[in-house]
């Protein structure tokens, strides 16, 4: 009889020693589970947070507040001046501005008052201008080269050419060279200060 309650009681710990082991893995892997569902909600917390501290609408005509970060503008402008330094390339390559003309369509209107300057159809004239030039004073095989190493542009490689930024207007103008070129690519971005208190951008330039 005792023998058999020894037993019993052995049975009985190694029970509650197994039934500890399940239940402290459980613990861990909610623990795990939960670390990772917080760290999952503070990535989407962040991303949303810096979406909504953007400095620069690209959504329609583009703009910026009165009161503005420089440096948040001008790193938010550098996807679009990559984009554009590219749309350049293509150009050189192609001929056709199509595409340099919708992007102005959809992020610029046209000249309306005495105090706007530029405007849609001004822009796309320059930008003509400008590839003709380059054309005309560059050899095919040059263009061709140029335009290639443009594609390889990016955000990192761009050079912040000229900060122009009063109360009135602000232009801010990005460059970037391809590696082993002698020319290089500028694109400018020209905001005028509008009555309803925001910068609206009235010219894209490529020099």
């Amino acid at each position: 009889m005792k023998l058999l309650n020894r037993k019993s009681k052995k049975t009985i710990v190694i029970s509650a020693i197994a039934a500890c082991s399940l239940f402290a893995g459980s613990m861990g892997a909610g623990a795990e589970s939960s670390a990772a569902a917080s760290k999952t909600g503070q990535a989407q917390l962040y991303a949303s947070s810096v979406k909504a501290t953007a400095t620069v609408s690209k959504k329609g005509v583009m703009s910026f507040p009165k009161r503005f970060s420089k440096k948040n503008v001008i790193n938010e402008l550098k996807p679009e001046a990559v984009n554009l330094i590219k749309t350049y390339a293509s150009t050189l390559q192609t001929g056709s501005t199509k595409s340099f003309n919708a992007y102005v369509d959809k992020h610029m209107m046209n000249s309306t008052s005495k105090i706007f300057v530029g405007g849609r159809e001004a822009t796309k004239k320059s930008y003509k201008t400008r590839v003709s030039t380059t054309k005309k004073y560059n050899s095919k095989e040059r263009v061709s080269s140029f335009s290639k190493g443009l594609k390889k542009a990016t955000a990192s490689k761009l050079k912040v050419e000229q900060k122009y930024i009063k109360d009135y207007s602000a232009q801010i103008t990005y460059e970037y060279k391809p590696a082993g070129s002698y020319i290089s690519a500028k694109v400018a971005f020209t905001f005028i200060l509008q009555s309803n208190g925001k910068y609206i951008i009235s010219a894209i330039n490529f020099y």
